[in-house]
């Protein structure tokens, strides 16, 4: 199902936004007004949702193929109401477009609340900065195997799936992107994970192989309800020239498990040091123990002590508060 009715209508509370006509409202499709690669983020809330499984997907040109690393799937859902949402950065042509569909395997009957979100942001044009798009080519089966494992054998090829590589510093063998330049990147990884069970599973974006489930690039699932799912990690990250990227899984206690071909991971360079505006890169100081419901603001992050992270003077991080200084469109992840 592509998902229409999309709206952004531009206010002070909310950072929708639009600029020019390139979304249509009737169709949910966006149409590259120009060539060049994309940041693209869908975020779908699933409600009065049952039945085995559900995709989330955001195709090039209709062509449906969940191996263009903008997949995610979860299967019997672990409550009525759900979120499913993939990131990346995406190669697109002019006049070609994508939009962001839904695929029930036998729910006949589920909503899609109105807070679901879909953007897409113009980064540069092609060949202009190092960077990629890639899905992991092969599923493979991890057996009498716990702890962490790097994700390696990927593509960034396929008919209508917005893959690329830009640059020589992504090794489609290795699974590791080095930095070839100083700089800010935008770094997103959807990783399916099948029958994967046990107490919890982490994925992980890592930079120069350190294991550091405090770098604000890092998801857990506890207790997995089903036996496919998929974990989401992004941010904007700070690299040396030199400094690699990999992705992590790692398994507690399930010595047989599968990392599955539709898993994707993406980078790409924002600008260099000198260009450096605006933005940060934090994670939590400690945990937080709530004892009331409702809504809180949660203070209390650093920026520094591990590989990535960054920060500018408009970041009050012990309010927890970014704090605008110039107008336009920004990255916000969490």
């Amino acid at each position: 199902t592509q998902l229409p009715g999309w709206s952004s209508n531009s206010t002070q509370t909310t950072g929708q936004y639009s600029t020019g006509t390139f979304i249509s409202a009737s169709t949910g499709r966006y149409t590259a007004p120009k060539s060049g690669i994309y940041l693209v983020t869908a975020t779908v809330i699933l409600n009065s949702a049952t039945g085995s499984y559900f995709r989330l997907l955001v195709p090039l040109n209709n062509y449906r193929t969940v191996n263009n690393g903008m997949h995610a799937m979860e299967g019997r859902l672990p409550s009525s109401t759900y979120t499913l949402t993939v990131t990346g950065a995406v190669k697109l042509l002019h006049n070609q477009f994508i939009s962001v569909q839904l695929f029930s395997a036998s729910d006949p009957n589920y909503k899609v609340l109105a807070g679901s979100s879909f953007s897409v942001r113009y980064l540069g044009a092609v060949d202009a900065a190092p960077g990629f798009l890639a899905d992991i080519s092969t599923t493979r089966k991890y057996y009498r195997q716990t702890g962490w494992v790097e994700a390696t054998g990927f593509t960034v090829s396929g008919y209508n799936t917005g893959l690329f590589s830009q640059g020589s510093g992504f090794s489609t063998t290795t699974g590791r992107f080095t930095a070839p330049c100083a700089g800010t990147y935008f770094v997103s990884a959807n990783v399916r994970l099948d029958y994967a069970t046990g107490s919890y599973f982490r994925a992980q974006i890592a930079v120069n192989g350190k294991i550091d489930i405090n770098n604000g690039l890092h998801a857990i699932r506890g207790s997995p309800p089903s036996y496919y799912y998929t974990m989401n990690v992004a941010g904007v990250i700070k690299l040396k020239a030199g400094d690699y990227i990999s992705l992590w899984v790692y398994s507690s206690t399930d010595t047989s498990w599968y990392l599955h071909g539709e898993s994707g991971f993406s980078a790409i360079f924002l600008g260099d040091v000198s260009q450096f505006v605006s933005g940060m890169h934090a994670d939590l100081t400690k945990d937080i123990n709530i004892a009331k419901n409702g809504t809180r603001e949660l203070g209390g992050w650093t920026t520094s002590g591990a590989g990535g992270m960054f920060s500018g003077t408009e970041f009050d991080s012990t309010a927890g508060r970014f704090r605008v200084l110039s107008e336009g469109a920004y990255h916000v992840s969490g």
